[in-house]
C-alpha cells in the first residue's frame, strides 16, 4: 500500500509540474491552435481556438469500427 501511495504522489507531483508548465507558456499569438481530448470509447473531441476569438469551433469524431 505504502508503494502505491509513493506512486500516486509522484504522478501528482509530475502532472502538476506539466500542467503549470503550460499554463504559463506565452500564447502564440497570430496562431490557429488546434485542442483534442482523445476519447477511446466515445471518440475525440476536438477545439479551434486562437486568441482573438475564445472560440471559434468545435467538433466530435466518432470511433468507428472495432
Amino acid at each position: 500500500r505504502r508503494l502505491l501511495d509513493k506512486a500516486e504522489r509522484s504522478a501528482i507531483d509530475c502532472f502538476a509540474k506539466n500542467m503549470r508548465e503550460l499554463l504559463l507558456t506565452a500564447p502564440l499569438k497570430g496562431h490557429l491552435v488546434l485542442a483534442i481530448d482523445p476519447g477511446y470509447s466515445s471518440g475525440c473531441k476536438c477545439a479551434l481556438v486562437d486568441a482573438s476569438e475564445p472560440f471559434h469551433t468545435s467538433a466530435g469524431i466518432c470511433k468507428s469500427g472495432k
